[in-house]
């Protein structure tokens, strides 16, 4: 995840997250089937292993997708925490937990214990194109807490949570999908296009 803070450069952000001790078996795996699925292909990412069929013949891609998915389950992902996700026309790994919503939490901690947020935000735009896996991006798990209260965000426990400086009115929280037809966002931009006009008329 990426923060800038007004006025400053681009930081990384990393969050705890246990070893992913099944990335080997799960990266042979897939290895196996791109070599059996002509124009399919692998990519190992920071958190996660992603298998694309998107440019694989139709029929024989889904078929494919069964037949891995029936591999992981069977041999590479027993007792593992990881979570399965699959796109329309992919199939990714990653540790359980390891959401966009989850992103935003760590993002919001970090503000607070920077200690910049003096008064309430006015309004927050949350634009993305997100499999369902990642739409609880969409569904405000961390603004709904008065200034100086504890956080009631989704996996907070009262012990570890920081006192959050927000006090969001959750008419001023604005989600909206690109692309998708359906979403459990409030609202539906068509492409990057749009996007990009609707950030130049605010």
């Amino acid at each position: 995840m990426f923060l800038r803070q007004p006025g400053e450069e681009w930081i990384t952000m990393r969050y705890e997250q246990e070893e992913i001790s099944w990335a080997g078996s799960v990266k042979k795996v897939f290895e196996y089937f791109t070599q059996r699925t002509p124009r399919s292909n692998f990519e190992q990412r920071e958190t996660s292993l992603v298998w694309n069929y998107k440019y694989a013949d139709v029929q024989f891609g889904r078929n494919q997708a069964t037949d891995l998915l029936q591999h992981l389950g069977a041999y590479s992902l027993s007792n593992q925490s990881s979570v399965i996700v699959q796109g329309s026309r992919s199939i990714e790994v990653r540790p359980t937990g390891v959401t966009k919503g989850k992103a935003v939490d760590e993002i919001i901690r970090e503000l607070d214990l920077r200690n910049t947020m003096a008064t309430p935000i006015d309004y927050v735009l949350c634009i993305g194109h997100f499999l369902a896996k990642d739409e609880d991006i969409y569904t405000l798990p961390s603004f709904d807490v008065q200034p100086g209260a504890k956080r009631k965000g989704k996996g907070c426990q009262a012990e570890d949570c920081s006192s959050v400086k927000f006090d969001l009115n959750p008419k001023n929280y604005f989600s909206c999908t690109v692309g998708r037809e359906h979403s459990v966002a409030q609202y539906n931009l068509e492409g990057t296009n749009e996007v990009v006009s609707l950030l130049q008329d605010l």
